[in-house]
């Protein structure tokens, strides 16, 4: 009878490739399966600048959990594509891997395995709590529920103090770049949450152009207005948030001027 053998670690057959800024505490994708038989059938025309095009392109996509923007500005300074041969290998490498869609270039299978990941995590946190939940509950029953209610706010606590501690990880270069043309504020205005909320309008369906031209709107108006510096400036993580203020017009002279040069 044939013995099963283990792989040889010299010539494995998938490779695990971490994603950019991940951690354990990270709930999306921390890494993707990259089957080299595959990617090697599939990419075997593809020249060495293509090839580094295309693996950076993909770090970044699972790294953001959304699709690439479609102005190729963006794409080749994720790629670091600075000469005119390096662009056309990052214009090559999109047109065969990508595929524009609702505003944005998707590829089927890195949807597919955000899709999968999102779940896991979701279903993994839930688990979490619900586990956590019933020790508490039954540790404190006899006092009451506010040793619980208790517990509770200070696991979210230390929730928002992981994730802030886990923000030194490196953000998409799209997001530092609407992070700097934000208004500053006099008060608090949390990165990590920032962020988060970002990337949570990009799952819904929002693009980086569209945000950051919201970011710009409203630095105009918060300028007209005299609130520069102040507390009156929405934190970062409101504006990027469900109520999405980055899609008002945020009237004012600049931005007229902007709106009739469209």
């Amino acid at each position: 009878m044939a013995r099963n053998r283990r792989p040889d670690p010299l010539f494995p057959r998938r490779l695990r490739v971490m994603a950019f800024g991940a951690d354990a505490r990270h709930t999306g994708v921390k890494w993707y399966a990259r089957w080299l038989a595959d990617y090697a059938g599939k990419t075997a025309g593809l020249s060495m600048i293509e090839h580094g095009a295309y693996t950076l392109l993909l770090d970044h996509y699972y790294q953001i959990e959304n699709a690439l923007p479609l102005d190729r500005e963006p794409l080749y300074r994720i790629c670091r594509a600075m000469e005119q041969t390096e662009r056309q290998a990052v214009d090559r490498v999109i047109e065969q891997f990508f595929t524009p869609q609702n505003g944005a270039l998707h590829n089927a299978k890195c949807d597919k395995v955000i899709a999968t990941a999102r779940e896991h995590a979701e279903l993994q946190s839930r688990k979490g709590t619900a586990g956590a939940e019933k020790r508490w509950a039954r540790k404190h029953k006899a006092n009451g529920s506010s040793a619980y209610g208790s517990h509770k706010a200070a696991t979210e606590t230390v929730t928002a103090k992981r994730a802030a501690k886990s923000s030194g990880a490196q953000y998409p270069e799209e997001f530092e770049l609407t992070w700097k043309a934000y208004p500053r504020r006099d008060g608090d205005n949390p990165k990590v949450r920032a962020f988060t909320a970002y990337k949570a309008r990009l799952r819904d369906g929002h693009n980086h152009q569209e945000i950051h031209a919201g970011v710009l709107r409203y630095a105009a108006w918060v300028k007209s207005k005299g609130r520069e510096g102040t507390e009156t400036v929405k934190q970062a993580a409101t504006f990027f948030g469900p109520d999405k203020a980055f899609l008002e017009p945020w009237p004012c002279e600049s931005n007229s001027a902007l709106l009739g040069a469209v």
